[in-house]
């Protein structure tokens, strides 16, 4: 299914103005916006089917400017100094290990393609697949993740195991077969 993304124009705007995007910068961000809509279309669709698709357009635009706008304040000097504390990242040896084994064990199924893995990330609901993308694939720490959704810790913490758990789920009706 083919998603129309600029029916999307006013939940951008709303986006812009909620996160006080300067006027000179509206341009730029409307089309960074556009371009992350078109990148999680599968997302939209998801949306589409459970009629939340402008929620999801809304999270998609949120997540994006504040990626952004991460990514300049990483280039920006900066006067203050804080301590960078990582809690979950797969720089972490443990938590790397612990990453890979997610599903059965090796002896038992073989290794998944990056096409059934995909499949199986799309297959999880939007707040999961956000935790687990966050977590694992942009590497950020349950801290960082927590600030981008506007929740505690523990919360992401919850939607990681369940993300986990839904993966391994999915692996084990998907080997069953």
């Amino acid at each position: 299914m083919e998603v129309d993304i600029l029916k999307y124009d006013p939940v951008i705007k709303r986006v812009l103005s909620n996160l006080k995007v300067r006027q000179q910068d509206w341009d730029d961000m409307t089309q960074e916006c556009y371009t992350a809509l078109l990148e999680k279309q599968k997302h939209l669709e998801k949306g589409i089917e459970l009629g939340e698709d402008k929620r999801y357009a809304y999270v998609i635009c949120v997540s994006k400017i504040r990626d952004i706008r991460k990514l300049d304040s990483q280039y920006r000097p900066s006067h203050k100094t804080k301590p960078e504390i990582h809690f979950d990242s797969l720089s972490d040896p443990k938590i790397y290990h612990r990453a890979m084994k997610v599903g059965s064990p090796e002896e038992e199924q073989p290794d998944a393609t990056s096409e059934e893995l995909e499949k199986a990330i799309l297959s999880l609901p939007f707040d999961e697949f956000r935790v687990i993308y966050e977590l694992f694939v942009q590497n950020k720490t349950q801290e960082q993740v927590a600030d981008d959704l506007g929740v505690n810790r523990r919360v992401v913490r919850l939607r990681m195991q369940s993300g986990i758990d839904l993966l391994k789920q999915y692996f084990e009706v998907s080997n069953g077969d």
